[in-house]
């Protein structure tokens, strides 16, 4: 779990380089992956006998910090998961 929360973190600041270039394309990536767990796609994966647990588990997470993120750009993202 905390290795899942360090990248998760890699990931977070990683993103908020790129907010300074591809703002507009943050909004739409993060848009498609919301619609994808939402829809139910992203399943448990098989490799080596080891389950991989599904995304959907962090990337609500995610995609809030995500939104915070550009938030402070001034691009407001709606969330398309299903409630």
């Amino acid at each position: 779990m905390m290795i899942m929360t360090k990248h998760v973190q890699y990931f977070i600041s990683g993103l908020k380089d790129l907010t300074d270039i591809l703002p507009a394309s943050l909004a739409t990536i993060v848009s498609y992956f919301s619609a994808e767990v939402t829809r139910g796609i992203w399943k448990p994966a098989f490799m080596n006998g080891t389950d991989w647990p599904s995304p959907a588990a962090y990337l609500s997470t995610a995609e809030d910090q995500i939104k915070r993120i550009l938030a402070t750009t001034g691009i407001d993202v709606p969330s398309l998961a299903q409630e």
